[in-house]
């Protein structure tokens, strides 16, 4: 028997009940001074819902590069953000620590995010 989206909707927030942690969507504006060349930035912050993937350090593209990106997944409940805000220069901010949003997929249900992100600096 298949599972209804009512039930599927219900697993999801029991999952979310359990392992869940509240995190700071950041939605960025960005504008250009366009006398002095700077750019500046205001944002607006909403805490959602999302449980943590482990953080992956990650090499640079080329052998010879020492620089290694923090990656980390963060899942959350599609209802909470839009498709249109999960792109840079938006972010996602856990423990004080910012992470541009590098790329999403929606599940195959439409219940949830799957945000693959880079930890700034």
């Amino acid at each position: 028997m298949a599972l209804t989206n009512l039930q599927r909707t219900a697993d999801r927030d029991r999952r979310f009940d359990d392992v869940a942690v509240p995190v700071t969507f950041r939605k960025v504006t960005q504008s250009l001074d366009k006398e002095t060349q700077i750019i500046s930035e205001t944002h607006v912050n909403t805490t959602i819902n999302a449980i943590l993937g482990v953080e992956i350090g990650k090499r640079g593209k080329s052998n010879l590069e020492q620089h290694v990106e923090i990656l980390c997944h963060f899942q959350v409940k599609s209802e909470d953000v839009s498709s249109d805000d999960l792109s840079i220069p938006n972010r996602i901010v856990h423990n004080s620590t910012e992470y541009d949003i590098v790329a999403f997929q929606l599940s195959a249900d439409g219940l949830t995010y799957v945000i693959e992100s880079r930890k700034r600096g």
